[in-house]
């Protein structure tokens, strides 16, 4: 069988055909994002930056209105941009993603992906990550609660296996 490529063994910048994605390798965590995202390190607050409480802090207060199609039609989108090659290889195996929603609008407009740097996942390029938060971003959108109104920004991570 042919060697396997893995892609995201060390912390590196991907420059690749109209987009640019950073790949941060924290002792094999591998986080991968648009160069352009402003909050994957940011911590939630309120929009004058004071710290959140506890409630809302953990989701037990929600910032974004519970509602019956913005999940699954998220979770397609993280099964069927894969190619038949990649379900092939990633069968089996979990990665998570980390959509952040911009509180005025409901938009996605950062979107984290999140595994192992020895998972199967490590083996994709970063092109269909690319694809998978283009579609999230013109695709999907929320109703951002009164509580979410108040934030900087709200997210929704989940952890996926393609299908």
């Amino acid at each position: 069988s042919p060697a396997q490529t893995y892609y995201y063994d060390e912390t590196k910048t991907f420059h690749e055909d109209g987009f640019t994605y950073q790949c941060d390798n924290d002792e094999g965590n591998i986080r991968l994002y648009n160069s352009q995202n402003r909050f994957v390190y940011t911590e939630k607050t309120y929009r004058d930056g004071s710290k959140l409480p506890e409630d809302i802090a953990r989701g037990r207060i929600h910032a974004i209105e519970e509602e019956n199609w913005t999940r699954p039609k998220a979770r397609s989108i993280a099964n069927d941009t894969f190619s038949a090659g990649e379900k092939a290889i990633v069968k089996g195996w979990r990665y998570g993603i980390q959509m952040m929603i911009d509180t005025d609008t409901g938009k996605v407009t950062e979107v984290v992906f999140f595994f192992s740097a020895r998972s199967p996942y490590a083996r994709i390029l970063p092109s269909t990550y690319r694809e998978i938060e283009r579609r999230l971003k013109t695709e999907i959108w929320f109703t951002i609660t009164d509580v979410g109104k108040q934030l900087n920004f709200a997210s929704l991570t989940w952890g996926h296996e393609v299908k």
